[in-house]
C-alpha cells in the first residue's frame, strides 16, 4: 500500500480535529465527494482549490503546500500566534495598490530576511 503524501494527511487531520466527514468538507468547498476523498489518500488539487481548503480550515497555503511543515508543527505555530494575538484576520478587506506590492515582494523574500523585516516594521510601529 502507498504511503499517504504529507498534504492528505494534513487534510485528514484537519478535518478530523472539526469532527467533520470528508463529504461535510467537500459540499463546504464545493466539490465533489470522491473529489475530496482523493485529496485525502494521494492526488494534489489545483491552486484555487488550495486556497479554498486553506480559507475553510483557517491555515495558511503554504502550511498545507509544503512537506516539511508537519500538521502538529502548524497547529503548535497557530496556537502561540493566536496566544500572541497575530492571527490575520481571515477578511482584510480590498488591498491598497501598495499593500499588495509589498505582498508581492514578502512573498519572494526567504524565511529568514522576512522574520528581519517583521522585526525591522515592529520597531517603525513601536515608535509612534
Amino acid at each position: 500500500m502507498k504511503q499517504k503524501s504529507e498534504l492528505a494527511l494534513k487534510l485528514k487531520k484537519l478535518r478530523k480535529q472539526r469532527g467533520l466527514t470528508s463529504e461535510e468538507v467537500a459540499n463546504a468547498l464545493g466539490l465533489k465527494g470522491p473529489t475530496y476523498r482523493r485529496y485525502e489518500i494521494d492526488t494534489r488539487p489545483k491552486g484555487n482549490v488550495y486556497i479554498a481548503i486553506a480559507k475553510f480550515f483557517n491555515v495558511p497555503v503554504r502550511f498545507l503546500m509544503m512537506d516539511e511543515i508537519s500538521c502538529d508543527e502548524m497547529m503548535e505555530q497557530l496556537r502561540f500566534a493566536a496566544s500572541d494575538d497575530d492571527m490575520i484576520a481571515d477578511d482584510l478587506g480590498e488591498l491598497t495598490r501598495q499593500e499588495a506590492v509589498i505582498i508581492k515582494k514578502l512573498r519572494a523574500v526567504s524565511e529568514d530576511d522576512l522574520e528581519d523585516i517583521i522585526d525591522y516594521i515592529d520597531k517603525k510601529v513601536s515608535r509612534r
